[in-house]
């Protein structure tokens, strides 16, 4: 088709610019290329797979029809003819087009001369980088890095053939059986975690975690390549990387982008994680089998990684893995991320500096889902956040043995403060970098004045309104004034006359004991008395000289006798343990004391006055400062849910002694005292810790036993939101005072 330079729209003002791009000749598109059509959002969709790089493009229907135009003869002029031609209503201009055809030039899709390409590579290799990018590089580079070491293709097929059934139905319903019976053996033996038997933490452990990531993820990756293979993809490139400073196995599996069946692709998708949460079943159950030892630790770690990190990571859409990519096909958004953060930044743009970019703006013209791209882009942004500070504080902990806790922490905060702030330092950069695509809305001053001026207001808020600081701690009660009840001989519980809460007097009975050796000693003595009394009686009767002299000795034998079966008596009557004072009983499983053998180093349960009981609340040292005597404190308590408010009565200056300490409080036991490991007889805590003191007044219908544990929150020390938020960055960084 030939069509005269006259029949095209020419611009305001023809420019050399513009004659020269309508009279260039574009080459063709590479023949090796696989193209495919799809449907996406209902409308037609061209998928270009390149063979050499393994990389993907998406055409729309337009520019699939001007690319069937370059044939490698037609002039710019006479595509773009025939292009109005068959879409009269389009606003493309030749410029459009002509910024179209670079585009798949600089991609590597079109046939150019090799020299030329070669040339044009070389300028943009020679062109230097920028320093933002060389930084967003070395960030990137320690969060992530991989490295191809084979191509899995030749022999990926044998293996899909072999194992076919792993994608039929039958063993697809059977493995989420097994998957949910595992869950329900899980919470059979939920008691199995109280005491795994391992600490997750350990230098030691994490080596083994290592390991473990390393198979796991291996395994989910092979589960990508087979299932993306088992449904008509290609997979070249398999190898390992580093995430986050963490091994595993990657497989490029890209190829499902050429599925024609959208399910295929989340299959393909989802099959990773898939592949991982049957892992975790099969460890689960192992961890069950196995006794203590290293195959258990294995199995614990396997089943924790396979699932709760699966969770956290694969199937989490706010990371680009698994999880990611299924919104991407279910919202039918390609690249969300990419394009949730340029959505962000051209209006951070526009807001912030009074520029609009061009090229941003049109590509998000079209698009009507702004609210998607804020929500998504805030919360993969706070989550990306608070993972790397996560694993900044596991990296830190890991060198701490070797003493390099300071240097773990500062590559963390290396890696935090540059994820933060490359955001907001790109906006400005594409900002004010040169281009046609920026375009001022407004007096550049005019904005950053009224940014500046916001942001003056923010900070002058922040360091001038009132507000306290908040403590939240779980709290444990204990009795101001008790009895322990304890026995005073050894002895099998035989009755238990009372129950938890039960209101008791003085001399009431509590618990009745069975000791048969007292009760056959007192037999012997009675017996031993009996004789004493008959050789008194019988001296008595004789008279003569003899008995007489007989007489002081037999009554003294007596009165031994005597004071032995007293004794005997008293420890007997011991059997029986009685209240010492009036009060309520406070104890917990007492239907198990009976069948128990005792002993005075027992304590079976306390004897309480219910009106004068306290909270004892445990507190850091960077928490007890910011706490005042009369602060209020509200809680819930956690048996039932029920509130209180109370205020705090004493704040020690010295911190607690271990024998202050009740279960409740430890880290072992669901409290906030950390204890590093398994506890150890007289064990202190990883840092001091001071007992602030609460009243409690005790309601007449609540039952309350020592060791009740309750959630609460102390209205600290007033103070402004500057200074909160610069001790909570403290306490982020990890510069606690209470650790040093």
């Amino acid at each position: 088709m030939s069509v005269a330079l006259s029949t095209l729209p020419p611009p305001p003002k023809v420019s050399p610019e513009w004659l020269m791009i309508a009279e260039s000749v574009p080459a063709p598109l590479r023949v090796d290329l696989v193209i495919r059509r799809q449907l996406f959002k209902y409308e037609d969709y061209y998928v270009v797979k390149d063979p050499l790089s393994l990389t993907y493009f998406r055409l729309q229907p337009e520019e699939a029809y001007i690319v069937g135009l370059m044939d490698g003869r037609r002039k710019m002029r006479e595509i773009y003819a025939a292009y109005l031609e068959h879409y009269p209503n389009s606003e493309r201009s030749l410029e459009d087009i002509a910024t179209f055809v670079n585009h798949l030039g600089t991609s590597g899709l079109l046939s150019i001369n090799a020299r030329s390409f070669i040339d044009t590579a070389r300028k943009a290799k020679a062109r230097p980088n920028h320093w933002l990018m060389v930084w967003g590089k070395v960030v990137s580079g320690v969060l992530f890095f991989k490295v191809p070491l084979l191509d899995p293709s030749p022999w990926l097929g044998k293996v899909v053939h072999a194992v076919r059934f792993f994608w039929s139905r039958w063993f697809v319903a059977l493995s989420l059986l097994f998957i949910a019976g595992t869950l329900v053996r899980l919470g059979i033996n939920k008691d199995e975690f109280a005491n795994p038997g391992i600490n997750f933490f350990s230098a030691s452990n994490l080596a083994l975690v290592w390991v473990t990531i390393i198979f796991i993820k291996s395994m989910h990756e092979f589960g990508h390549a087979m299932t993306c293979r088992r449904f008509g993809g290609e997979v070249h490139e398999m190898g390992f990387c580093l995430m986050c400073f963490t091994p595993c196995g990657y497989v490029d599996a890209s190829d499902a982008w050429m599925m024609r069946h959208k399910r295929h692709k989340l299959y393909t998708t989802i099959a990773g994680v898939f592949v991982e949460l049957n892992l975790a079943a099969i460890a689960a159950h192992l961890w069950l089998l196995f006794p203590d030892g290293i195959a258990r630790n294995l199995a614990f770690n396997a089943m924790l990684v396979a699932s709760i990190n699966t969770l956290l990571f694969n199937a989490n859409p706010l990371m680009r893995f698994d999880g990611y990519y299924v919104v991407c096909d279910l919202l039918e958004i390609p690249n969300l991320r990419a394009k949730a953060i340029a959505y962000c930044s051209y209006h951070l743009q526009r807001f912030l500096l009074g520029y609009r970019n061009a090229q941003q703006e049109a590509l998000m013209s079209s698009d009507t889902r702004g609210s998607v791209f804020v929500i998504y882009a805030i919360f993969a942004y706070l989550y990306m956040i608070f993972i790397i500070y996560g694993l900044t504080q596991i990296f830190a902990r890991v060198l701490a043995p070797y003493g390099l806790h300071d240097i773990g922490l500062i590559v963390g905060i290396f890696v935090e403060g540059s994820f933060v702030a490359l955001p907001f330092i790109k906006v400005f950069m594409d900002a004010f970098s040169p281009g046609a695509h920026i375009v001022k809305a407004g007096p550049t001053r005019w904005y950053v004045l009224r940014s500046l001026g916001i942001l003056a207001v923010i900070l002058l808020l922040l360091f001038t309104l009132p507000t306290r600081f908040y403590v939240s701690e779980q709290a444990v009660v204990s009795a101001a004034v008790a009895e322990d009840i304890a026995p005073q001989v050894t002895g099998m519980i035989t009755e238990v006359l009372v129950s938890p809460g039960q209101k008791v007097k003085a001399g009431d009975v509590l618990v009745r004991l069975e000791n048969s050796t007292l009760v056959a000693e007192l037999l012997q003595k009675q017996t031993d008395l009996d004789r004493a009394r008959l050789r008194f009686a019988t001296l008595q009767s004789t008279p003569n000289w003899k008995a007489s002299e007989s007489l002081p000795e037999a009554a003294k034998s007596m009165d031994i006798a005597a004071t032995e079966v007293a004794r005997a008596q008293a420890d007997v009557d011991k059997l029986v343990i009685r209240a010492g004072r009036d009060g309520v009983i406070w104890s917990r499983r007492m239907d198990e004391l009976v069948g128990r053998y005792a002993d005075p180093s027992s304590v079976l349960m306390r004897i309480v006055d219910p009106n004068r009981i306290r909270l004892l609340i445990p507190l850091s040292e960077d928490k007890a400062e910011v706490v005042d005597i009369g602060n209020t404190v509200t809680g819930r308590w956690r048996a039932d849910g029920s509130k209180f408010e109370t205020t705090v009565r004493s704040l020690p200056r010295q911190p607690a002694t271990i024998q202050e300490y009740t279960a409740g409080m430890l880290s072992v036991f669901g409290g906030s005292v950390p204890l590093s490991g398994n506890v150890r007889p007289g064990q202190m805590p990883d840092y001091p810790i001071y007992l602030a003191e609460a009243e409690l007044q005790a309601k007449p219908n609540q039952f309350t036993i020592e060791g009740m544990r309750a959630q609460v929150t102390i209205n600290g020390r007033e103070t402004t939101y500057a200074s909160r938020i610069g001790r909570w960055l403290m306490r982020l960084l990890g510069y606690r005072r209470a650790h040093h």
